[in-house]
């Protein structure tokens, strides 16, 4: 890896990135609610022609604001075509983009070997690349979140009189750039805000107590400190989740939180007087343009909706999360630590070196800067009661960048001997369990879920794996910097052949409600009335058309005895509720699909404009 040059590694990252990004990413059916959420609104905006407030459905639809779903319409009229494909296209985009930053940004002040790591172990890490690949706001928001900080950082930097981390120069110099820098933070943190409103805040905010801190006077003894807060805080968050528990009551403040967060800044402001004092106009300046550029979107729903309608919005979406969990997003203060080496797999293994204070001694002001930052974003969010894999997204890059010094370093044989045999141990192992992993998924793909083109695919990517595990590259000059290279196309290949392949082929035909959907929307448009008793929002996607809920069983079966065709979405286990006085249910005329189990039901007049309908 180290002996290519810079635009030979350009070339090889951007290739692999699209083709992570890009392969086979029409394939599989739009299937889960969350991606519905983000491909159905842009598609009604073309429809009705109003692109201010976003409908699902035929229903105002405020849980996110609509930068996604405005770049989601704008490649729908573009490619002329509301599909599968053309709804991942801007999030696959801002996946290669965002690998493509982190190189050059962080090839600025960490240098080649470790910007590079850093690319490809983001790259290669499943969470990450299975977002990629979904019409999901968490890849777009990692990435303008990431710009944000990473400006940002450069600009306080800069301000210090520092234009790499180690070479310093003297205070004020290039101020103008500092202040370049930081009105390009704002612009991105607008455009995260216009994604999904106040979260980017939290992550530069981390990211600012984290440059004070390392930046400080003593920032050993600061972080000392600010670590016995953290586990003061984790401990009162556990002592409030078995208080829930046993009592069945919830404490409606998020005071585990709020002592994490003060605490931190009690650690650190009174050691980083000199610093605060250079950059807080540029952070400032930063957030208010973030919040300026946010404001119009948000001030014309507010004359639009009326304030009522929104202060309902932001408790339930933004307030009542920091301290009430559904039972689908809840977890323990621990949450993340177990989550985040499944997400950034193989390379989560190595986070454990974060801990090293001979490394921290050795590394520079970015490598303190991103470990520090990436860890405490995640304390602030295992502290908040909501908790899903995506919400730490932005903080990955962060986190992986000191793995990425690690790896840099190994590759150039500057550890010493007691790190050195554990990473070869830890390459060996992985690269055993990476190789058996894609061979089995391989043999699945064969035997549970083949289709022809699905096993060409995949046979040829594990024959790639093959090749590359067991190459020594003998007489190519290679056989040393092949080592770690080998583990990073192995995972991006073991990755591919699991979430791309096998997904994609998977969640189509009955796993998907687009057979059902379009059917509806055949009979909807050929003047038919079609209703259902909960309209999901990947339905809406291929439906097209508006589909009224009715969830009353007896308003339903009145509707089923009436001699005008009359169609019902509904799940199979609802069926027997529509049974009365021991009459057979109306029959199922197509279905089941999903694992909702989705059947579409009819009366007499509509089974037979269903056996009419041209197949």
């Amino acid at each position: 890896m180290s002996r290519l040059t810079t635009t030979q590694f350009l070339c090889l990252l951007l290739l692999a990135a699209f083709f992570a990004a890009f392969f086979e990413l029409g394939r599989q059916d739009v299937w889960s609610a969350n991606e519905g959420q983000r491909a159905a609104p842009p598609a009604e905006m073309l429809r009705s022609g109003h692109f201010l407030v976003p409908t699902l459905n035929g229903e105002i639809y405020l849980a996110k604001p609509p930068l996604l779903y405005w770049t989601i319409a704008g490649v729908y009229a573009l490619t002329g075509s509301v599909s599968e494909w053309a709804a991942r296209i801007p999030t696959a985009m801002c996946s290669v983009l965002l690998v493509l930053c982190v190189y050059l940004l962080f090839r600025k002040r960490a240098g080649e070997g470790p910007a590079r790591w850093a690319a490809l172990t983001l790259l290669a890490s499943p969470y990450f690349l299975e977002r990629s690949r979904w019409a999901e706001l968490d890849v777009p928001l990692t990435f303008c979140t990431f710009l944000a900080v990473v400006l940002a950082y450069s600009a306080w930097m800069r301000a210090l009189g520092r234009k790499k981390s180690d070479q310093s120069d003297k205070a004020g110099k290039g101020n103008g750039a500092a202040w370049g820098m930081a009105l390009a933070a704002g612009a991105a943190l607008g455009a995260a805000t216009l994604l999904k409103g106040p979260v980017p805040y939290l992550f530069l905010f981390a990211g600012y107590v984290a440059f004070l801190a390392v930046e400080g006077v003593s920032p050993k003894s600061v972080l000392r400190r600010a670590l016995r807060v953290t586990a003061a805080a984790v401990g009162l968050a556990v002592a409030v989740l078995l208080f829930s528990l046993i009592t069945g009551l919830r404490v409606p403040f998020p005071a585990a939180l709020v002592l994490l967060i003060a605490g931190w800044l009690w650690c650190v402001m009174p050691a980083a007087t000199a610093p605060l004092r250079q950059t807080l106009p540029l952070f400032v300046t930063t957030l208010l343009l973030g919040v300026g550029l946010a404001a119009p979107w948000a001030v014309a729903v507010l004359l639009d909706q009326g304030w009522e309608n929104i202060e309902r919005l932001l408790n339930s979406e933004v307030v009542e999360r920091t301290h009430t969990a559904t039972n689908i997003n809840s977890g323990s203060p621990f949450y993340y630590l177990i989550a985040l080496p499944v997400m950034t797999l193989p390379w989560g293994f190595l986070f454990p070196l974060h801990a090293s204070k001979r490394i921290w001694n050795q590394g520079d002001a970015l490598y303190r800067f991103a470990l520090v930052m990436g860890w405490f974003s995640i304390a602030i969010f295992s502290l908040i009661a909501g908790k899903e894999y995506e919400y730490v997204l932005p903080a990955v890059p962060f986190l992986l960048l000191p793995t990425a010094y690690h790896l840099a370093c190994a590759e150039s044989g500057k550890f010493d001997e007691t790190l050195s045999v554990w990473l070869r141990r830890w390459n060996l192992g992985l690269t055993t369990a990476l190789l058996v992993a894609t061979v089995g998924l391989t043999v699945y793909g064969v035997v549970a879920e083949f289709h022809p083109l699905m096993v060409l695919e995949s046979v040829t990517m594990t024959a790639v794996a093959l090749a590359v595990a067991f190459w020594r590259g003998r007489g190519t000059g290679l056989e040393a910097p092949a080592t770690y290279a080998r583990m990073f196309v192995l995972a991006l290949l073991m990755i591919v052949n699991a979430l791309v392949i096998t997904r994609s082929y998977h969640y189509r035909d009955e796993h998907s409600p687009k057979q059902l959907a379009r059917l509806c929307r055949t009979l909807i448009e050929a003047g038919n009335t079609v209703e259902s008793s909960k309209v999901y929002p990947e339905f809406t996607f291929y439906a097209a058309h508006p589909i009224r809920e009715v969830e009353d069983a007896a308003t339903v079966r009145a509707r089923l005895a009436e001699t005008a065709p009359y169609f019902y979405v509904t799940r199979e286990k609802f069926v027997v509720a529509f049974n009365e006085g021991g009459l057979q249910p109306a029959p199922i005329l197509s279905g089941p699909c999903t694992s909702k189990d989705l059947v579409l039901l009819g009366n007499a007049a509509a089974k037979q404009v269903f056996e009419h309908l041209p197949r």
